[in-house]
């Protein structure tokens, strides 16, 4: 029944956005994003667009937002003149602006940590990203906000990443659950340090990571 489904899905998705299917020998059930290049050299990240980039593009210095609902990224320039308004700090000067939005939003980031030269130095992630493409094997690939946190993590160490959700963390919840255990067990960090919900405070939470970066900056 499950499978019959996913061919529906498929099926349905490739009417809808052209995206066609990919053929590769038998592999693993579930791809992890880490594998995608090796393991699926059809897969490329490189099949998926650029980030939309606004703000300073000068800057060597990057902000990445990452969500897959593009109104989402209307509250965050609202959150931005907000605090321009109120404080004179102008984010959008300080910074290049990064938006990952839409179905594809985890790739996309992925694709842009992996390729940039830019100094990523803070970073808002959505955490239940989940778009799911189907190899023609049974092979399927998925990227979440786990997957480009620790993508995050490793190439650049200092990022300050945080991630905001509409879900409530809940480790009751088996579907959120399952996000928890998968970051916990990449990094040995409490997800929750990190994270902070859509109805919270959004513009205190990024004039906290403005201010902790500018004063990272004089301990150097």
């Amino acid at each position: 029944m499950f499978k019959r489904f996913l061919n529906l899905f498929n099926r349905i998705r490739d009417k809808d956005t052209g995206k066609k299917e990919y053929k590769k020998k038998k592999l693993n059930n579930i791809v992890l994003p880490d594998e995608i290049d090796k393991s699926i050299p059809e897969f490329s990240l490189d099949n998926f667009p650029d980030p939309y980039v606004d703000g300073n593009i000068d800057s060597s210095c990057s902000f990445l937002i990452m969500d897959d609902l593009p109104e989402t990224f209307y509250l965050y320039e609202r959150d931005f003149e907000d605090i321009k308004k109120a404080t004179g700090i102008d984010i959008k000067k300080d910074f290049k602006i990064v938006k990952c939005v839409g179905d594809d939003a985890g790739f996309i980031a992925k694709k842009y940590v992996k390729n940039s030269k830019d100094e990523l130095v803070l970073a808002i992630l959505d955490i239940t990203l989940g778009k799911m493409y189907k190899i023609e094997d049974g092979t399927i690939v998925r990227c979440d906000g786990v997957d480009v946190a620790v993508d995050i993590f490793k190439k650049y160490p200092n990022c300050d990443v945080r991630f905001c959700s509409a879900h409530r963390l809940s480790r009751d919840n088996a579907e959120i659950k399952k996000f928890i255990t998968k970051f916990e067990n990449a990094t040995n960090y409490k997800i929750e340090d990190y994270f902070f919900g859509k109805k919270s405070n959004r513009k205190k939470f990024i004039l906290d990571m403005y201010r902790t970066y500018k004063e990272s900056l004089k301990n150097k």
